[in-house]
């Protein structure tokens, strides 16, 4: 298969043009916005264009496709809420980050799936582009949300050599620095401690290849009843449809979280991780007893 670049313009297009309604549907979902999407025709990019027509604040999602990237541009808007500017609760940041991978699940052609999806907020549209080093062959796709008699002018831009720079991407509060405790001149200051990697003989490991299963909820149920089931049959389960599903690992319960819609497809995204069970022994004259 060869790499996402301008060579896939009529492919763009093509899945631009298929997946409309879920697009539409994705805006609705996150912006409560009602629209209607229509896709153009790609051209070269041109950076002088960009500089006056993104000239101002909007959305940048970034797509890491590949060894390259792509942008999806939207320019500030009356039409956008408030809150993308500066989301204030895990609602409106899952939102956001549930738009960008929907999108590019949407978008971008399915055998060019984008493994990294971020969005981000930013004053200069066209500033951030250029830190992205959009390649001299690079083509832009006007995308157009039409809703409320008003027209949401995106455009679609590809390839880039880099995604968003991480502080834009996952801006961290800041937090007052506390002074710290005087130390005494003879007190060495503490080291980080440095991430070692694996030995050499246990990075094989790294590539063992175990099941990685969603579950829903769980029962148990008779042979007799088992027996019974057919089509239309329903199955009741304890657990409330608000609660976390669970995700496990080689039979390993490891973190829990909600499901997310990506695209046509089902998503899980992570929202605690599991502390490994601890286990302790009794120790009676050096000897462990269980």
């Amino acid at each position: 298969m060869p790499l996402f670049g301008p060579s896939q313009a009529a492919e763009v297009l093509a899945a631009c043009r298929a997946g409309a309604e879920e697009a539409q549907g994705a805006f609705v979902r996150s912006f409560d916005l009602p629209s209607e999407m229509e896709a153009g025709e790609a051209g070269p990019w041109s950076a002088g264009e960009a500089a006056s027509g993104l000239a101002g604040p909007g959305l940048v999602l970034s797509w890491t496709v590949e060894e390259t990237c792509a942008l999806f541009l939207i320019p500030a808007s009356p039409l956008l809420p408030d809150w993308v500017k500066a989301p204030s609760n895990p609602t409106e940041k899952s939102k956001l980050a549930t738009l960008s991978q929907e999108l590019a699940a949407t978008l971008l052609p399915e055998e060019y799936f984008a493994s990294r999806s971020e969005i981000a907020w930013v004053e200069d549209l066209s500033a951030a582009v250029a830190e992205t080093q959009p390649a001299e062959n690079a083509l832009a796709l006007p995308i157009t949300f039409t809703a409320e008699g008003a027209r949401l002018e995106c455009s679609l831009l590809w390839p880039v050599a880099r995604a968003l720079p991480a502080e834009e991407t996952e801006p961290a509060p800041k937090k007052e620095k506390k002074p710290a405790p005087p130390v005494a001149e003879s007190a060495p200051a503490p080291a980080a401690a440095a991430k070692k990697p694996l030995p050499s003989y246990a990075r094989s490991l790294l590539k063992i290849r175990v099941p990685v299963r969603v579950t829903l909820a769980a029962t148990r149920q008779s042979v007799t009843r088992i027996l019974e089931l057919g089509p239309g049959s329903i199955i009741q389960f304890e657990k409330s449809c608000e609660e976390s599903l669970t995700l496990e690992v080689g039979e390993q319960h490891v973190a829990e979280g909600e499901a997310v819609r990506v695209g046509d497809r089902f998503g899980f995204r992570i929202t605690s991780i599991v502390q490994p069970e601890e286990r302790f022994w009794k120790v009676n004259n050096g000897r462990r007893v269980q």
